[in-house]
């Protein structure tokens, strides 16, 4: 899909059909669909619009998890390189939550795993 707040939006509704496929908590399917979104709108605002993006879903050992990746310039959209943005509170949040995905730069490719 390539990257814009269409895709976003639609990305979104995949990852939230996936949770509840997988009879994740209502509660948790939010969060993780909400998780997902903060993170690519922050690789949209950060000019990766028009990027191809692509939505993985697996299962290992008996979890589900869900991946994002896109080709471009390295960006873990979970780090805060600004001083007045909310960083380090919104890391603690998601820490907190378990839903900190693991980010990864490889090839080329920014990588996202969602547990």
């Amino acid at each position: 899909m390539v990257l814009n707040r269409e895709a976003c939006d639609r990305i979104s509704d995949l990852i939230m059909a996936f949770c509840k496929k997988e009879k994740a908590e209502n509660q948790d399917a939010v969060r993780h669909r909400l998780s997902a979104e903060e993170c690519l709108l922050e690789w949209i605002d950060a000019g990766f619009e028009g990027q191809e993006v692509v939505l993985r879903t697996e299962h290992r050992l008996l979890a589900a998890f869900f991946s994002l990746e896109m080709a471009g310039d390295s960006l873990n959209p979970y780090v805060n390189t600004s001083p007045d943005e909310y960083g380090h509170f919104f890391d603690n949040v998601f820490v907190s939550l378990n839903l900190k995905p693991e980010y990864s730069y490889k090839n080329g490719k920014n990588l996202l795993r969602f547990p």
